[in-house]
């Protein structure tokens, strides 16, 4: 029989559902939700390689993006482009297993990054506080996305939709950053959703 697992989320000492703060005539600007558990997966190739891309694409059931700074989805993965050599597939359903993938270096990452997704009015005021970045939409579009920093870390950002981004963050800084993501979105009012805790199945096959 598969084995259940539980992962522990870096935020579980801080991540109280409900908890909200009201913003100007009692608005909520933003709204958080932690996506937890992943499978999160980094995949390492040539992408120069025809041979290599269409092997991955048969190993993980999506192609890999090629255009820098670009996503592409098919069903409950997304994969995102990191560097011409080097991509992060992210699935949120159960039961996926990383030991399927033998094309190209593959290394799990699942229990190495936090993901908020946050959606909302005030999403890109928010994050301006702290990011660099131009995030309008004309200059950040659906299904891009960007390595950057916000609040002086290292983070990932997928756009998702309008005024919907997912934010990756190392899980050594998961709990500075939500910090700083309070303190920021205070000012426009916040809520934070209920987050989804389910176990995790893996097979029993040897790694």
């Amino acid at each position: 029989m598969p084995e259940q697992i539980q992962r522990r989320s870096a935020l579980v000492a801080v991540y109280t559902e409900g908890a909200s703060a009201n913003g100007p005539n009692s608005e909520t600007g933003l709204m958080i939700h932690e996506r937890h558990p992943l499978t999160m997966f980094d995949i390492g190739g040539d992408a120069s390689d025809k041979a290599f891309l269409t092997a991955a694409e048969k190993a993980v059931g999506c192609p890999l993006p090629t255009t820098p700074n670009t996503v592409i989805s098919a069903d409950t993965l997304r994969v995102l482009w990191l560097s011409p050599k080097r991509w992060l597939c992210v699935d949120s359903s159960d039961g996926f297993d990383v030991r399927d993938i033998s094309v190209g270096a593959v290394n799990n990452v699942s229990s190495g990054r936090t993901v908020l997704r946050l959606h909302g009015p005030r999403l890109r005021d928010v994050l301006a506080k702290g990011c660099p970045l131009d995030l309008h939409l004309k200059n950040f579009r659906f299904g891009e996305c960007a390595q950057s920093k916000i609040g002086g870390l290292n983070v990932l950002l997928d756009h998702i939709d309008d005024d919907t981004f997912d934010i990756y963050v190392a899980r050594g800084f998961a709990r500075t950053f939500w910090e700083w993501l309070i303190e920021a979105a205070t000012e426009y009012g916040y809520l934070v959703e209920k987050s989804l805790i389910r176990p995790v199945i893996t097979s029993n096959k040897a790694p």
